[in-house]
């Protein structure tokens, strides 16, 4: 009997001891989940702060986005202004040069004309002085051959100025 209750005692002992052991790694893991479920309220509350910051950076760029709207507006109109003068500017410019060049044509049509004219004259006087030769030629076959040379004379620097013009016309 003595034995049953010593061998009793020490299973109570031992069994004891077991449950104190329980007890202790109970008592860790009630603190190791008291620690874990504070770490998931940090993280909770850490999310919800990201997630606020989040919500006010998209507040704050949709914001910006506008605002950047709003301002390329007067901008974009200010920028269409510039161009729609400068082009305005350049296509006076262009029209200005336009003028001086149909001016300049003019003038050198003008030119033409006025050397075709003079072209025609010193034909006329040409073709004047040549019948004059003949007729006198002619006439005064037998006279002195002073006066067919001066003729001659004459009738070659007709016929130069007539080159010379033509020449001119011909630039």
């Amino acid at each position: 009997v003595r034995s049953e209750a010593q061998s009793a005692e020490s299973e109570t002992d031992s069994l004891k001891a077991a449950v104190r052991e329980a007890n202790e790694e109970s008592e860790g893991l009630r603190e190791e989940i008291e620690n874990l479920t504070q770490a998931l309220e940090n993280a909770k509350a850490d999310r919800d702060k990201a997630l606020e910051e989040i919500d006010d950076l998209k507040a704050a760029f949709d914001e910006a986005e506008k605002l950047a709207e709003e301002l390329a507006g007067p901008k974009e109109e200010a920028l269409r202004k510039e161009l729609l003068d400068t082009h305005a500017r350049e296509v006076e410019e262009l029209k200005e040069e336009l003028e001086g060049l149909t001016q300049a044509n003019d003038r050198l049509k003008k030119m033409v004309d006025d050397l075709k004219e003079s072209q025609s004259a010193a034909l006329a006087k040409a073709a004047a002085a040549a019948t004059a030769a003949a007729s006198a030629v002619e006439e005064g076959q037998d006279k002195s051959g002073a006066r067919e040379a001066e003729l001659q004379a004459e009738l070659d620097k007709a016929m130069s100025d007539l080159k010379l013009r033509e020449n001119e016309a011909g630039m």
